[in-house]
């Protein structure tokens, strides 16, 4: 994924992937490593990426053997959430689509709360972006971002 997205946004941006974009918030080493990266280096852009060929999505939608991975939860539990009003009468490519979209909104909620790194993204002005690919298709698309400015 990251030489794809280098191919679009160039060679200047640094990475943190995580299955299906699932990032385990709950871990305080890990957040306060990202927020000293994020001082360091001065980031002013924090892009949080999904693709629909993602194998969590499609195993979920497709209703395919989950391991019980943390990433898998997280998605599964947002498509059940939305399946009568996003997913139940959608193509595979919409289903797809929303459940990406959906799947980083929720990343973006859980990375603005005060004791993962909202108040850092707040005092700092890192704007906050999200980006549904499709690698095979070469495809990307920018989405709007809920984010939360009361925290």
């Amino acid at each position: 994924m990251e030489l794809y997205l280098q191919k679009k946004y160039g060679n200047e941006i640094y990475f943190i992937t995580a299955p299906a974009s699932v990032i385990q918030w709950n871990q305080k080493e890990y957040i306060d490593a990202i927020g000293d990266f994020i001082i360091r280096e001065n980031i002013r852009e924090i892009y949080l990426v999904n693709d629909t060929n993602c194998r969590f999505i499609s195993n979920i939608i497709n209703k395919k053997k989950l391991y019980g991975l943390y990433s898998e939860k997280i998605v599964e539990a947002i498509y059940i959430e939305h399946f009568f009003s996003c997913f139940k009468s959608n193509s595979l490519l919409e289903k797809k689509l929303k459940l990406a979209e959906l799947n980083i909104n929720f990343q973006i909620e859980e990375l603005m709360k005060p004791v993962v790194l909202g108040l850092q993204i707040l005092n700092n002005h890192i704007e906050l972006k999200g980006i549904i690919t499709t690698k095979n298709e070469n495809s990307y698309t920018e989405i709007n971002i809920q984010q939360l400015k009361n925290i």
